[in-house]
């Protein structure tokens, strides 16, 4: 049974693997630096008290999400940044990557936010956000043609 459930200090290294995983397969034509970053910047959100919910199945961790309150630099009203949502590949399909979108899209609706998000074209995601709707707001990213 797939269960999703808030952060704790017991999901650090699962975390910051998802995490690296997650960028190595959305930016997979850059280079990133040396895993240690990764560590940094999960104790950043920490930190900070983004949110980071789990996704968990069997008492395996299947994926996390990152998420935020943010005005934006300004703006009146404030939206919820979805800054990272990863599930990991053999559980995608399944039942872990629904209730982690609609967890997060709910908590947004639930509290009055807007939700914006991030859609890579080169993962499965783009499909994941337009199943979602016009609710959220997704920030375009196109892949260097080279020359």
């Amino acid at each position: 049974m797939v269960i999703v459930r808030e952060y704790q200090e017991s999901d650090f290294n699962e975390v910051v693997d998802m995490y690296y995983d997650m960028c190595h397969q959305v930016y997979p034509h850059r280079e990133f630096k040396s895993k240690q970053f990764f560590y940094k910047q999960v104790l950043d959100w920490i930190d900070y008290n983004y949110d980071i919910i789990i996704t968990e199945d069997e008492g395996i961790v299947t994926g996390f999400s990152m998420c935020y309150v943010d005005s934006m630099g300004g703006i009146t009203e404030d939206y919820y940044q979805g800054e990272c949502v990863y599930v990991k590949k053999k559980y995608r399909k399944g039942r872990s990557a629904y209730l982690m979108y609609h967890t997060n899209m709910n908590y947004a609706n639930k509290m009055g936010y807007l939700l914006s998000t991030n859609a890579s074209d080169v993962t499965e995601s783009s499909h994941i956000s337009a199943k979602l709707g016009t609710k959220i707001f997704s920030k375009f990213e196109k892949q260097p043609q080279g020359e």
